[in-house]
């Protein structure tokens, strides 16, 4: 089964290869909270899928993929931006 997610950024992940997509909150230097929805590779690398002004948005994004994830068998995710 072959799965890809196109990033925000217009990179493209193989799912195969991933182990966990996560959402992860920092700090901007100027002050403002960022959310980022990231994903960790076979090989230990961190991949930022999509970066969300609010938790909201990120925690929507997340559950958009879950749910691809589930329903599709052979396709491409394109995550949008916020």
């Amino acid at each position: 089964m072959l799965k890809t997610i196109i990033t925000q950024n217009g990179d493209i992940i193989n799912l195969s290869s991933l182990f966990a997509i996560f959402i992860d909150a920092s700090v901007t230097k100027d002050g403002e909270k960022k959310f980022e929805l990231n994903a960790v590779g076979a090989m230990g690398q961190t991949f930022v899928i999509g970066t969300y002004p609010d938790e909201a948005s990120a925690v929507d994004a997340k559950t958009d993929i879950i749910r691809w994830l589930q329903n599709e068998a052979f396709s491409t995710f394109d995550l949008t931006a916020a």
